[in-house]
């Protein structure tokens, strides 16, 4: 891990910074076992590696900051070093993620004022069968290939 530190950012809106260790991110995240998603080179997300099976919430915040579904708390990253340490997030990513998640807050409290209850969880029934990628399949192996399995989660187009 690296210096300075991390952003956890819950279902429900609410944030904290936590310091840059292995042990912070795991109670950041519940406990739970963790598995790193890099989103864009300058950002990166801990999740809950089974937050789908676990039936986790929606987070919201960070679904909107990443531009996908992720359910459950998640350590916000800067990416990591050429050594593959953890960076800190840049302070642009960390005031837009706390904006979102200060949004969120605001609009579960006016719709539980309302009588309504927007929380979205995962549907562990409907999570697809594990895929297995054969890492000497020359489409995983190219930038390309693998920018495509990180972005649609398949190596070939079709």
């Amino acid at each position: 891990m690296g210096n300075g530190e991390l952003l956890v950012i819950r279902p429900d809106g609410t944030t904290d910074l936590i310091p840059n260790t292995s042990e912070a991110i795991t109670a950041g995240l519940d406990g739970e076992w963790l598995d790193y998603l890099p989103v864009r080179p300058d950002l990166g997300l801990y999740i809950q590696e089974e937050g789908l099976l676990l039936g986790s919430r929606l987070n919201t915040p960070v679904s909107l900051l990443s531009s996908r579904a992720v359910f459950g708390p998640v350590v916000l990253t800067g990416g990591t070093d050429e050594e593959g340490n953890d960076l800190p997030p840049g302070p642009d990513y960390v005031l837009l993620a706390r904006s979102f998640g200060e949004a969120w807050v605001s609009v579960l409290a006016d719709a539980e004022r309302g009588g309504q209850d927007l929380t979205i969880v995962a549907n562990p029934d409907t999570v697809p069968p594990p895929q297995i990628i054969d890492m000497n399949d020359p489409a995983f192996a190219s930038v390309e290939g693998f920018e495509r399995f990180i972005r649609e989660g398949q190596t070939r187009r079709g």
